[in-house]
């Protein structure tokens, strides 16, 4: 995505505000993280962040948002150069936008059917009639979508999402209903197909079945394992290269623990600080205490987790940019810093929302607007959108917001 000027930005995010009748505040650049400005134990470190790098958003808002892309209906994915299977069609790429919003159209006179249209202009680029997917539906180059027809047995495909035609025609005994990818183990793709979880193979073939019968929600750990979290204090451990638990946890609160890509923390107590660290066989291999632990972000919850050391060694760490580097800490003072030194937050240092890809630009929700807002290490504001957090995800390092059943992606 091309940068673009500050004083163009700015005429062409007025305008965007107006017709969507939002709004804006925007305020000049400052020099962003400056390393060196501020000394203590964060400065050097670097951490160790599992998942996709969408989950940064893109360094480009920091020039502000210049137009939207906006669907009524379901935005299963967003392709890029990093996630769209280029490869597989050397001829069509580079003649076309990479940048392509994968997306899941239901209604009764047009019937149901998965499109793809360029986010620069909305343009169509192709239709398959007769399917759907839903959000998750990307992971590594292939749009996993499902027969949108209850009674025709299927199929599902991971098809091309720059073309639309099939890459893998997935073969299974049983109708997959509607499914997300949620990872790799080795070269199995593990999709949550709602009532079970399912090892697909390379060739389409199915490795195994897993019956989910509690997890509410799943979150990807590294090395093919996967958290799965269901009520009643009932967690586990998912090994994705055979469909079998490998761990089993009882008598811990959901709140309790956090995962990391090797393991889990469980937060034994809070107001006097303690903390446990366990392995994925849950073991215990360190412990600490009077040490607060922050949660790093991006989130487990969105896809990124980071190794049982760097919980250990880095509790106090809040922001983390895509290589590692910690951008935003509290200091055992209690004092909020950056790389450019202390820092005053728009809000608590543990709502932040969001890291861009260098960790040049934070999220946070602004209390002024009830929306959120970007600034820079010394807290200038950036720019801020009228949206509330809650209402916002980071999609392929897009900001997308969740508008109804529909969704607008600000493109930057």
């Amino acid at each position: 995505m091309p940068r673009t000027s500050r004083r163009a930005t700015s005429r062409t995010l007025v305008s965007v505000a107006a017709a969507l009748g939002l709004g804006l505040i925007l305020s000049g650049c400052s020099a962003g993280f400056g390393i060196g400005a501020a000394t203590s134990e964060f400065d050097t470190a670097r951490l160790h962040p599992h998942g996709p790098s969408g989950a940064w958003f893109s360094d480009d808002y920091a020039d502000g948002v210049t137009k939207t892309f906006a669907t009524s209906d379901t935005l299963c994915g967003i392709a890029t150069p990093v996630t769209a299977n280029a490869a597989t069609t050397p001829d069509i790429a580079p003649a076309i936008d990479p940048n392509i919003a994968i997306v899941s159209v239901t209604g009764p006179d047009r019937g149901s059917y998965v499109e793809a249209r360029r986010l620069g202009d909305g343009a169509m680029l192709w239709q398959r009639a007769g399917f759907n997917c839903v959000e998750g539906a990307l992971l590594d180059g292939f749009a996993l979508v499902t027969s949108s027809d209850p009674a025709a047995g299927g199929p599902a495909e991971l098809i091309d999402p720059l073309t639309g035609s099939t890459a893998v025609a997935i073969i299974a005994d049983e109708r997959i209903g509607r499914a997300s990818q949620l990872g790799r183990a080795d070269d199995l793709r593990v999709i949550d197909a709602g009532e079970r979880l399912i090892g697909v193979k390379s060739d389409g073939g199915i490795a195994w079945t897993f019956a989910n019968d509690f997890a509410n929600s799943i979150e990807t750990l590294d090395d093919g394992y996967f958290a799965l979290i269901g009520p009643n204090e009932r967690l586990a451990v998912l090994d994705g290269r055979t469909g079998t638990l490998r761990t089993e946890l009882s008598g811990l609160g959901i709140t309790d623990v956090t995962w990391a890509s090797d393991g889990y923390v469980v937060r034994i107590n809070q107001s006097d600080p303690e903390y446990a660290f366990y392995d994925l066989d849950g073991e215990e291999v360190g412990r600490t205490v009077k040490k607060s632990q922050y949660s790093f972000v991006p989130q487990p919850s969105k896809g990124v987790t980071f190794t049982i050391e760097d919980h250990m060694k880095a509790g106090r760490a809040v922001g983390v940019n895509e290589t590692g580097d910690i951008v935003l800490w509290q200091t055992s003072e209690q004092k909020d810093r950056s790389r450019s030194g202390d820092i005053r937050l728009p809000d608590s240092i543990i709502s932040l929302g969001g890291v861009s890809a260098s960790g040049d630009t934070l999220l946070f929700h602004d209390q002024a607007t009830d929306g959120f807002v970007l600034i820079d290490g010394d807290a200038n504001t950036l720019f801020t959108w009228p949206v509330p957090t809650e209402k916002l995800r980071i999609e392929a390092g897009y900001l997308v917001v969740q508008n109804g059943t529909g969704s607008i992606v600000l493109l930057p």
